[in-house]
């Protein structure tokens, strides 16, 4: 008889398997670690490219100002950290097929996108290093004054044509930092549509918490709550705030708890239908908060404890 092909796990299931190797401790719950801390460094290292772009840009643009010093920085502190976590989560991830596609091309976009810089970095070593444009009119006097015939032609021919090569160099220049502008804002625009694929991973958007005013920066007018409207596109921030705040809990950490989920609460304020997703969610995660443990242990009597307290002063909040 022939051998049946073994079905792969679909991505939910292989999600739960890795969820109970993170509770059960060992060498799957290092990997799983490691690999949170492998997200967040990719998150956090993408959005400060994204500010560091845009002042070195804008420097480019009004002040005429970019040095080869510069490029390489952000080449090297910046970017390829970004490629290298790309290239190691994105290309074996077990997501849906439509999250691998994003992913797939975001890894491809972002690698070209540092080929073309390595580029430019280069044309801007020859831009300061040999500058030949200023250095023309001294040299055609000198050789013209001090130089024989025969030598200042052969000298004057190779000049004009490295100038010819300087000048284009100089052409791709621009056009180089023009394409990866171009690219830059489309890739967030991709990463936005990816980092929903985080939303059940609550270490990761605990941590992300904690990176506030990196959000404010890169989104002024919206900042954490903008960026978590792309995690939960479905409910935004406030299921970003329960999911927290039912994970401080878990923790034992209930000032933060009711602090997070005081900011869920005033969203309820702004908007009347969040009211209704706010006593959902609530209800949802404080369910799911309680089948992390056996009834009856220890730990679940605490969540039980921490919750009420944390609901009555909800309530009684004005």
């Amino acid at each position: 008889m022939p051998k049946k092909k073994s079905v792969p796990a679909p991505p939910a299931a292989i999600a739960a398997t890795r969820a109970k190797q993170l509770l059960a401790g060992g060498e799957p719950r290092y990997a799983l670690v490691r690999e949170n801390e492998e997200v967040l460094q990719l998150i956090t290292l993408f959005y400060k490219a994204v500010l560091r772009f845009k002042d070195l840009y804008g420097r480019y643009t009004t002040e005429h100002h970019l040095t080869f010093e510069d490029l390489d920085d952000f080449i090297e502190a910046n970017l390829r950290g970004i490629k290298d976590i790309a290239h190691k989560l994105f290309r074996t991830s077990t997501r849906s097929e439509s999250d691998q596609i994003l992913q797939i091309c975001f890894d491809m976009y972002f690698g070209s996108m540092f080929h073309i810089l390595l580029k430019a970095k280069e044309n801007l070593r020859l831009q300061e290093n040999y500058n030949l444009e200023s250095i023309e009119p001294a040299l055609t006097e000198r050789l013209s004054t001090h130089a024989r015939n025969s030598v200042s032609g052969s000298v004057m021919e190779l000049f004009q044509y490295l100038k010819e090569d300087y000048l284009q160099g100089k052409k791709e220049l621009e056009i180089e930092i023009l394409k990866t502008r171009f690219i830059f804002e489309r890739l967030v625009d991709l990463f936005q549509d990816i980092v929903h694929i985080y939303a059940k991973n609550p270490d990761i958007i605990r941590k992300l918490y904690f990176e506030e005013s990196l959000f404010r920066e890169v989104y002024p007018d919206g900042g954490l709550e903008r960026f978590f409207a792309y995690v939960y596109p479905k409910n935004g921030a406030l299921e970003a705030y329960v999911v927290l705040g039912f994970d401080f809990i878990r923790s034992g950490h209930e000032v933060e708890a009711l602090k997070v989920f005081k900011r869920g609460y005033e969203l309820t304020k702004r908007d009347g239908a969040a009211c209704k997703k706010w006593d959902s969610l609530f209800k949802t995660y404080k369910q799911k908060a309680f089948t992390v443990y056996p009834t009856g242990t220890p730990q679940a009597q605490k969540i039980s404890d921490l919750t009420a307290s944390i609901e009555t002063r909800l309530c009684s909040a004005p």
